[in-house]
């Protein structure tokens, strides 16, 4: 991995927001790989039900402490689309008639 991050001409973090944060595994890579990311030209993308914002800016934070050059601050919330669910109507037997309990 520290060798694709070294050869790497930028990155892209791709991240979903859990309870207002990212995920543990990411600081996991984040903190493995130190040295290979400071001066790499990044992007981050976050998502989640409500937007992302809160894990992209923990995000933000931390790669800007370990040296990330981070490009241009954008920031656009795009939440996940929700499911729906239709009322359903009771439901029947195939046995059951209008009218007969």
């Amino acid at each position: 991995m520290a060798e694709i991050v070294s050869e790497a001409d930028g990155i892209v973090f791709v991240t979903p927001q859990y309870n207002g944060g990212y995920p543990a595994s990411l600081k996991n890579a984040i903190d493995y790989l130190f040295a290979e990311w400071r001066d790499k030209p990044a992007l981050i993308v976050s998502y989640g039900g409500h937007g992302g914002g809160m894990s992209g800016a923990q995000l933000r934070s931390v790669l800007e402490f370990i040296g990330v050059d981070l490009r241009r601050r954008q920031r656009r919330d795009h939440p996940s689309p929700r499911v729906v669910r239709r009322r359903r109507s009771p439901r029947r037997c195939p046995g059951d008639r209008p009218g007969l309990r």
